[in-house]
C-alpha cells in the first residue's frame, strides 16, 4: 500500500488510542470479581490488594499518558508509540502472572479455573480491539499467554493446569490468526478511503495535487519540520502571458499548457518527499524538505529551460511558453506559522514577474534573478 495521507494516519491512530483508553480498569474489575467471588480476599489479602494497587496504577498510568498524548507525540512520535505500547502490554503481563501463579502456587489454584476463563475473555476482546495494527495485536497475544506457556512445563504438575495451558496455546494460535483476518479487512477499508482521499485531493485536469491537499500538507509539514528544526522549501510556479495563450489558441491549448507544465514538474520534483499541488489556473507549487540552497535553484532552473526549449503542440498550432519562480526556505520556528513561507515565495514570484518573467527569484535572492 502507498504511504497514507496524514490525515488518515492520524485517524487510525486516534482509533488505536481511543480503545485503549476504553480497556483502561478491565483488568481490575475482572481481578475484582475473582478475588471476592472465591474470597481469595480474605484467604490472601496481601496477594488480593497488591495486585489491585498493581492494577490501578497500571489504569492511572494510562489516563495519564492519555491526558499528555497530544504533547508526547509532539515530542516523539517513537515515544508516544513506546508508551502506548507498554500500557497496552503491561495489564497483560500481570494478569498472566496470575494465571502463571493459579497453576504451581497453592494460595493462586482455587482461582485457576476463573482466570482460565477471564483469559480466554480477554484474549478475545483484545485481538479485535487491537487488530488495528498487526505488531500491537501480536504482541497483546504474546503478554497474555507467554508467561503461563512457559511455566507449565516447569512448575505445574497436576493434569488440569496442564490441559488449559494446552488449550491456551491453541486458542492463540486461533486468535492470531483471527487477528491476521481482522487486521487485514481493516487494511482493506484504509485502502479504500486512502483511494477516496486521493480522488478528492487531485486535480482533475493534472492528476497533480489540489489547493486543498497542498493546503494541509504545508502546515503538516511545517509543523514537522519545526520539530525536527530542518529545512522546508517552497517553489511557487507560474505560466508567463497565460492570458495571451488562451486568447491567442483558446482555452484547450491554455490547459495542455498547463498539463505539460505538470508533467514536467513530475520529472524534476522526483523525491518521495516533494509534493507537486496545483494551486490557481496557471499557478503551481512545489513543497519539499530537507533540500539544499544550490539543489533546488538546480531543479528549478532545470524546469525553466525545459519548459523554455519545449514546443507546445496543439491541435495545428505550435508555439512555446516560459514560467517564473519563486522560492522560500525556512527551518520553522515556534510563533511562525506555514503563511509565511507562502507569502515569502510569493513575494520572490511577483519580483520575477516584475523583473521580466522567465526568471527564479528567492527571498534571498529578492533583487537579482537568478
Amino acid at each position: 500500500m502507498t504511504a497514507l495521507y496524514p490525515e488518515i494516519c492520524q485517524q487510525i491512530e486516534q482509533d488505536i488510542e481511543r480503545r485503549t483508553l476504553n480497556g483502561t480498569y478491565i483488568y481490575l474489575l475482572g481481578w475484582l470479581a475473582i478475588g471476592v467471588g472465591t474470597d481469595f480476599y480474605q484467604t490472601q489479602p496481601l496477594w488480593f490488594y497488591s495486585i489491585v494497587a498493581a492494577f490501578f496504577l497500571l489504569g492511572l498510568t494510562r489516563l495519564i499518558f492519555y491526558r499528555y498524548s497530544t504533547q508526547i507525540k509532539g515530542y516523539s512520535h517513537s515515544l508516544w508509540w513506546g508508551l502506548l505500547s507498554a500500557n497496552v502490554v503491561l495489564p497483560c503481563i500481570l494478569f498472566s502472572t496470575i494465571f502463571a501463579f493459579s497453576m504451581f502456587l497453592p494460595a493462586f489454584m482455587p482461582l485457576l479455573l476463573y482466570v482460565f476463563m477471564a483469559m480466554f475473555a480477554f484474549i478475545s476482546s483484545g485481538t479485535v480491539t487491537y487488530a488495528l495494527n498487526k505488531n500491537l495485536y501480536r504482541a497483546y497475544i504474546a503478554a497474555n499467554t507467554l508467561i503461563p506457556i512457559v511455566v507449565v512445563p516447569l512448575f505445574a504438575t497436576t493434569v488440569e493446569a496442564k490441559l488449559e495451558a494446552g488449550m491456551l496455546v491453541f486458542y492463540a494460535i486461533y486468535m492470531f490468526f483471527q487477528g491476521q483476518q481482522l487486521n487485514k479487512e481493516y487494511q482493506e477499508k484504509i485502502e479504500q478511503a486512502q483511494a477516496l482521499q486521493e480522488l478528492s485531493n487531485k486535480d482533475g485536469l493534472t492528476s497533480v495535487y489540489n489547493r486543498r491537499y497542498f493546503d494541509q500538507y504545508v502546515d503538516h509539514m511545517w509543523y514537522h519540520q519545526l520539530r525536527q528544526q530542518q529545512t522546508l522549501t517552497l517553489i511557487l510556479v507560474d505560466i508567463d502571458h497565460f492570458k495571451r495563450i488562451n486568447d491567442q489558441y483558446g482555452h484547450p491549448a491554455g490547459d495542455e499548457v498547463i498539463k505539460q507544465l505538470a508533467r514536467m514538474m513530475s520529472k524534476v520534483f522526483q523525491r518521495e518527499t516533494d509534493v507537486i499541488a496545483r494551486i490557481g489556473g496557471e499557478e503551481f507549487a512545489v513543497v519539499i524538505p530537507n533540500i539544499g540552497h544550490d539543489q533546488v535553484f538546480a531543479l528549478t532552473e532545470q524546469l525553466r529551460t525545459v519548459m523554455a526549449e519545449k514546443l507546445i503542440e496543439h491541435n495545428e498550432d505550435v508555439f512555446s511558453v516560459t514560467i517564473s519562480a519563486g522560492i522560500a526556505s525556512s527551518i520553522p520556528c515556534n510563533g511562525a506559522r506555514s503563511d509565511s513561507l507562502l507569502n515569502q515565495a510569493d513575494k520572490a514570484l511577483y519580483r520575477a514577474k516584475a523583473h521580466g518573467r522567465n526568471l527564479i527569484f528567492s527571498e534571498q535572492s529578492a533583487d537579482h534573478p537568478v
